[in-house]
């Protein structure tokens, strides 16, 4: 599924994508945090636009992070 640059489900889904690919080739850092702290680096640093995009990008960025943290703490406990 395609997601609009920048929604709330475009960093859900980069959020996870990246998670994944860590978990799949084995990285001993693999954790959502680390894939949020990498994508929050990106629009900081690399990221050139208009300041006002940035900051809606950097607010989507962190309630994504939230959402996918709560759906996984929510797997964790049913898996307990």
């Amino acid at each position: 599924m395609t997601f609009l640059f920048g929604s709330v489900e475009y960093f859900e889904s980069e959020l996870l994508n990246t998670l994944e690919n860590w978990q799949e080739s084995g990285s001993v850092n693999a954790s959502l945090k680390g894939a949020y702290q990498i994508l929050l680096d990106d629009l900081c640093f690399d990221f050139v636009c208009d300041d006002n995009i940035k900051k809606e990008c950097l607010n989507n960025l962190k309630s994504a992070f939230l959402k996918v943290s709560s759906e996984k703490h929510e797997d964790l406990l049913v898996l307990a």
